[in-house]
C-alpha cells in the first residue's frame, strides 16, 4: 500500500514547472519505481494497492499539479494499465 502526496503552487499562474515536475515526481514516479521494485519480489495473486485523492476526480483544490497528479492514480489510467 502506498499513500504519498504533496501540492505545490496555487492556480495556474501561480504554479512554476518546477513545482509541476517535483509534485509529478513524488505523487506519481513514487508509485511507478514502488511498483517496479515490488513486482519484482511479489507472489502471484498479491496485489498493490494505490491511494489517491478525491482531487483526482473533482479538480476544485486550486492546486492544478496536485489535482492532475492524483487523477494520474485512479484506477484504470494509462499508468495503472502499464504496471498490471
Amino acid at each position: 500500500m502506498l499513500n504519498v502526496g504533496i501540492g505545490a503552487g496555487m492556480g495556474m499562474s501561480g504554479t512554476t514547472a518546477d513545482q509541476w515536475d517535483k509534485v509529478f515526481a513524488v505523487n506519481v514516479r513514487s508509485h511507478f519505481l514502488l511498483a517496479g521494485a515490488a513486482l519484482e519480489v511479489m507472489p502471484e495473486g498479491s496485489a498493490i494497492v494505490f491511494i489517491s485523492s478525491i482531487a483526482g476526480l473533482t479538480a476544485g483544490s486550486r492546486i492544478p499539479a496536485y489535482d492532475a497528479s492524483k487523477s494520474a492514480m485512479i484506477p484504470d489510467t494509462p499508468m495503472q494499465q502499464c504496471v498490471t
